[in-house]
């Protein structure tokens, strides 16, 4: 049965039931294995992108406001701090990923481009934390 719960008569329900019935007791293997690593991981990749998005646009509205009351609109003055601003967010939420899940296929690829250095370099020095 693969319609998920639902509602039927007492007499619909005994027609279909085979009067089998599986009872289940909880123990101290019960449950899904590494469920609060996996729990944690899956509220990273459901917050990632909108954390992401509401940071750029913070970013992007807080620079452009600060940009154009400091410097009157002079976008070769704060267009530059923007897009630092911008990698310098964009490196700190990978280095977050791979500290959290250094399994990640994508941040293993973005961090493995060169032979000499690695995210886990970062992430794992004494600074790193």
């Amino acid at each position: 049965m693969t319609e998920g719960w639902t509602t039927s008569s007492i007499e619909e329900f005994t027609k279909r039931w085979s009067g089998v019935a599986i009872l289940v007791a909880a123990n101290e293997n019960s449950g899904e294995k590494d469920y609060a690593l996996n729990r944690k991981k899956e509220i990273v990749n459901n917050l990632r992108l909108p954390f992401m998005i509401t940071a750029l646009l913070a970013l992007i509205a807080g620079t452009a406001t600060t940009g154009y009351l400091t410097h009157f609109a002079e976008i070769t003055t704060w267009l530059p701090l923007l897009l630092i601003k911008s990698l310098g967010i964009g490196l700190g939420a990978l280095l977050m990923i791979e500290h959290i899940d250094k399994h990640n296929p994508t941040v293993k690829k973005i961090c493995g481009f060169s032979a000499k250095t690695s995210c886990k370099d970062v992430t794992e020095s004494p600074a790193g934390g």
